[in-house]
């Protein structure tokens, strides 16, 4: 944690630096300047503010009215942990917590960088995607070694959305055609450029913050809110053993299916697609937000996130076979006469072997989010409908994650769906 913006590293100065040279010389800040923190409860390794410039007269010509900070840094989730008072939670205790921090310090400098790789692929292959504009970007180095970041556009009239806002299954679709269109830009681009795309969260990240005791303490932290049917889920999936945090398996469904590892966001859920309310209660996509994970993958990381995250337990039970068919059509759509990186069946394969990881990837969340809301300040009303959506959406993944675990069998080549 630092002293500057937000408790982090990155000035006023710094950002006043930053205006002149992206912005120009009379890209100058007001007396009015102002920060808007954003994205609380959302985001884990980030800083994020909307910067009011204020600018002062003559304003810059090309500059933009706010704009988004959005900065790399621990301070966010080292202030809301140290906040808990984990001696309430069984079999808990401060030091289990603080090896999580450090495993998640210990990533965030690549995180960022390969965030900035992308925004960077943005700019020089162009893709027809609802995304943000950057205007900016740091990465760190040798020479940088605590101020990542990007200012990026602000959408005033877009917001990301929680995991208690359930969407209707159509309103994925513009989310569907947008991975389609990435998978289908990234694919052509040269070896050489892919390879500068290093990151491979379930080698590289998610084994050291979600190995056995981190597992087991965040289904303690759910514990302590849920009702007893979905401590018996809970027992039921403890009980499947070191198999539910295996990521080698996740890892390995593109070479046991013989599918193409394709371009995956990496993250794709609520809180990292800006969305906008049409009329009709339903909504649109504005951007695609949030690349930190992203990397040469299986298209079942991002569909299985995507679905437990956004539709209900009963939605994505009945919708994820015809969602999953719909993407392959705009897919399809996308690749033109190019040969496709795998079938419709392997892609649908892929999301059964995948469901056990998606389902433990996305448990922990929800301790949080009983804490923070359910346990909160807010109107008791509000508090109800959210412990109500949340408790339907963990019963459904806990009950899918044994489910589809059971349908895994060991052999000697590896592990194997049995039917």
């Amino acid at each position: 944690m630092g002293d500057g913006i937000s408790d982090t590293h990155v000035t006023v100065d710094d950002l006043q630096d930053i205006a002149h040279r992206t912005f120009g010389d009379s890209a100058n800040f007001g007396p009015n300047l102002s920060f808007t923190s954003i994205g609380e409860g959302s985001g884990f390794m980030s800083r994020i503010a909307v910067v009011d410039p204020n600018w002062r007269e003559p304003a810059p010509k090309f500059a933009p009215k706010n704009f988004i900070a959005k900065i790399s840094s621990m301070a966010g989730i080292v202030a809301n942990f140290s906040k808990m008072d984990v001696s309430t939670f069984e079999g808990i205790d401060h030091e289990t917590g603080n090896e999580m921090l450090r495993a998640l310090e210990g990533n965030l400098k690549k995180l960022h960088n390969n965030e900035v790789i992308i925004y960077d692929w943005f700019y020089k292959h162009r893709i027809d995607i609802p995304k943000l504009q950057v205007y900016y970007s740091k990465s760190f180095s040798q020479h940088n070694v605590n101020k990542g970041l990007l200012l990026m556009e602000y959408k005033p009239d877009a917001t990301s959305l929680h995991v208690w806002d359930n969407f209707a299954p159509n309103d994925l679709l513009p989310i569907l055609r947008a991975k389609a269109k990435l998978e289908a830009w990234a694919d052509s681009f040269p070896e050489e450029e892919k390879a500068k795309l290093k990151m491979n969260p379930f080698i590289d990240f998610y084994p050291q913050i979600l190995n056995e005791k981190n597992v087991s303490m965040n289904f303690g932290v759910v514990e302590k809110f849920v009702n007893d049917e979905i401590k018996e889920l809970i027992n039921k999936t403890k009980d499947l053993g070191s198999a539910i945090y295996d990521f080698t398996f996740a890892d390995g469904i593109n070479k046991r299916l013989g599918m193409k590892p394709t371009f995956t966001h990496g993250d794709l859920w609520s809180s990292n697609m800006l969305m906008k309310k049409r009329d009709d209660g339903g909504y649109d996509l504005e951007a695609l937000i949030d690349f930190q994970t992203a990397h040469w993958g299986n298209p079942a990381t991002d569909l299985a996130r995507l679905f437990i995250n956004t539709l209900s337990g009963k939605d994505r039970r009945e919708h994820w076979e015809s969602l999953t068919e719909t993407f392959y059509e705009y897919l399809k759509e996308e690749f033109g006469d190019k040969e496709l990186p795998y079938t419709l069946e392997q892609c649908k394969e892929s999301y059964r072997q995948y469901m056990p990881t998606g389902g433990l990837l996305t448990i922990p969340m929800f301790g949080g989010l009983f804490a923070m809301v359910v346990c909160g300040d807010g109107p008791e009303e509000f508090k109800k409908h959210v412990e109500t959506v949340l408790n339907e959406k963990l019963i459904a993944i806990l009950e899918d994650v044994i489910e589809y675990q059971g349908k895994l069998t060991l052999t000697t080549n590896g592990t194997q769906r049995s039917e």
